[in-house]
């Protein structure tokens, strides 16, 4: 079983908890199994479904720390509420232009919240422990999204072509068996599952269990069903404001895990990276096909003027200024100014 550690949740106490008979390991996987349904569950349901006796699931409910089958359920759908509400069951009070008007400055302090509690809560052991799995190019390394996420581990997938190739991007809803055929016990799987949870991740994560490969995953909520199918769980806190709830943990946990991948690898493959964009002509920036020996004598830095050397006309608030024409586009130059005072 996976280590389920995360406060004072189900899944926590069933971690702490060892069921040392076979009736208990019985229950313990039933319950991990039939999570979050088994919150509305009845009694004699849970019993016949177990196939177990009421005395016995009873001994172990009190067992995990709850006084009756009452306070079991009550506790259970106080954590499902928590756990697995969506934008269609959040409650935004409208507050009209006047709301609005302060929307930037909340969203900002809310995300500054955010960051904070996440620093406090992810450790630089645990965050080491995926870097160390990450990097290592020799292991096939599928990239999976559970659910509103895809974005961001596409992003990732980008940054870490930077530093490693040998890398599989699967969103949840294209998930093939030809995607995983070739996944062994040398493989790793990350799954950004925020918010909501999907049976094609979670079977993805059985499927890597099974053949003895190595799954990380990273989730917002305490309760994830997702959670006993990883080897290893980063829970990233985030703010709720208004109808969505905010990603800029993720956001900067996939930037920080990219940062962390650099290697004696990541400079050749960065140039070999834009050597293809430059063929491909992708992107508008001044390349050597019309600007002869420009990155090689200092790029754009090149054009700007060294520190005591006047320009041709200055401005009367210093700095830099640069103009930019239609013409000059036309005609293939920069069209820069420089007003230095």
């Amino acid at each position: 079983m996976a280590d389920l550690e995360h406060g004072d949740s189900f899944y926590s106490r069933i971690s702490r908890v060892d069921a040392s008979t076979p009736t208990e390991r019985a229950l313990a996987q039933y319950f991990i199994d039939r999570f979050p349904q088994l919150a509305f569950d009845k009694l004699d349901d849970v019993c016949q479904a177990a196939h177990t006796s009421t005395a016995s699931v009873l001994r172990y409910i009190r067992k995990l720390g709850y006084k009756d089958f009452r306070a079991f359920s009550q506790e259970l759908r106080a954590e499902v509420a928590e756990n697995f509400d969506s934008p269609a069951d959040r409650r935004v009070k409208h507050d009209g232009v006047s709301g609005a008007s302060s929307m930037f400055r909340q969203r900002v302090n809310a995300a500054m919240t955010n960051l904070q509690d996440m620093s406090s809560l992810v450790t630089d052991d645990d965050f080491a422990t995926v870097v160390d799995l990450v990097r290592d190019s020799t292991r096939t390394l599928y990239l999976v999204n559970s659910a509103g996420d895809a974005s961001l581990i596409m992003y990732f997938y980008a940054m870490a072509h930077y530093h490693r190739d040998n890398m599989v991007l699967i969103p949840t809803l294209a998930l093939r068996g030809s995607e995983l055929v070739g996944a062994d016990e040398r493989s790793v799987m990350l799954v950004s599952a925020f918010d909501r949870s999907s049976f094609a991740a979670r079977a993805a994560l059985e499927l890597m269990r099974e053949r003895g490969a190595t799954s990380v995953l990273l989730t917002n909520r305490a309760s994830s069903p997702l959670l006993p199918y990883a080897d290893h769980t980063i829970v990233i806190p985030s703010v709720l404001q208004g109808r969505m709830s905010s990603r800029v943990g993720f956001l900067v946990f996939f930037e920080a895990l990219a940062a962390a991948m650099e290697n004696e690898q990541s400079t050749a493959r960065s140039q070999a990276i834009r050597a293809v964009d430059d063929e491909l002509g992708l992107y508008i920036s001044p390349t050597t096909a019309t600007n002869s020996g420009f990155f090689e004598s200092g790029g754009l830095a090149s054009l700007l003027p060294t520190h005591g050397s006047k320009s041709s006309s200055t401005g009367k608030s210093g700095g830099v200024s640069h103009g930019y024409s239609r013409s000059s586009a036309r005609s293939g130059t920069l069209g820069a100014s420089h007003h230095l005072k």
